[in-house]
């Protein structure tokens, strides 16, 4: 029996979260071991967790001026800023 690929899990995992099944009746139907199945749950949250945190990390120190902050800034003194990450 081949191992199933990352790809598979993840929409193992999607099926399952869209069934609205337990993990033990959605692993049942699907015929796979239902601890695996959670373990790859937790697998692929924490993957996107790490991925979340590594794009804040990458993210460096913006300097905002007193001159800059001045000219940006509404009348009620709310400085507003938008970043976005790519």
């Amino acid at each position: 029996m081949s191992r199933a690929t990352e790809a598979t899990w993840r929409r193992r995992v999607d099926g399952w979260s869209a069934s609205g099944e337990t993990c033990k009746e959605y692993a049942a139907r699907i015929r796979v071991n239902p601890h695996t199945l959670g373990w790859w749950k937790w697998r692929l949250h924490a993957a996107q967790a790490d991925a979340r945190d590594q794009c804040v990390r990458d993210v460096g120190f913006v300097e905002v001026t007193q001159e800059v902050a001045a000219s940006v800034a509404d009348e009620a003194g709310v400085l507003e800023l938008e970043v976005a990450v790519s």
